[in-house]
């Protein structure tokens, strides 16, 4: 991906309208919206993430999730979208669980085992990406987290600079920040936020 220029990263106020959602109620219907949402914001991230070459320079951003994967109907909706000049292209993640083929790679917190697998695959210029307790203390890159009925999340950036990815400082401004194996150094802005916004 191109490098960030002051065009076309967002104000920190716009970022966080794009980046905090509270889910709707009722109960029944906020699994589903989960899904929904958290692939809404992993989409957004994207603007704020640089690959390496040859991934920059790429047509496509291909994204993987296992397809036994709760989350996968929902990153489905993403396949086909752009990242400014980049088409997102869904793949399925393998068994046993390779990234080589990935930009991107999601794991739920229902399959620890696979998130386990990304953390171990470190330094391949993949971002990975999971749902999983704890997942960005271990070694996981960004890990969404629902608190309080809002969708918010933690960036490992030392995870990530290993991989020679690059996140905008403005994202970062947004997140829990944490490295490895330590305690958070920054608490996320809360924000209420209409899921239509992710449209």
């Amino acid at each position: 991906m191109a490098p960030f220029s002051r065009q076309c990263a967002p104000s920190l106020a716009l970022a966080a309208a794009l980046m905090l959602v509270q889910l709707a109620n009722p109960v029944a219907a906020e699994i589903k919206n989960e899904h929904k949402v958290k692939a809404a914001i992993v989409y957004k991230l994207l603007r704020y993430i640089s690959w390496p070459d040859p991934a920059s320079s790429s047509d496509t951003i291909r994204l993987c999730v296992d397809s036994n994967d709760p989350y996968y109907t929902a990153f489905s909706d993403l396949d086909g979208r752009h990242v400014r000049d980049q088409k997102i292209v869904l793949k399925v993640l393998p068994e046993p669980v390779v990234v080589d083929a990935c930009h991107i790679a999601f794991t739920s917190a229902e399959r620890d085992r696979t998130a386990n697998s990304l953390i171990a695959q470190a330094g391949k210029g993949v971002l990975t990406v999971s749902d999983s307790s704890q997942f960005a203390e271990h070694g996981g890159m960004i890990n969404l987290l629902v608190e309080n009925n809002r969708v918010r999340f933690k960036i490992n950036p030392q995870a990530a600079y290993k991989s020679d990815l690059r996140i905008n400082s403005s994202l970062l401004r947004l997140a829990e920040v944490v490295e490895t194996d330590s305690k958070p150094s920054k608490t996320a802005i809360n924000l209420h936020v209409d899921s239509g916004a992710f449209e």
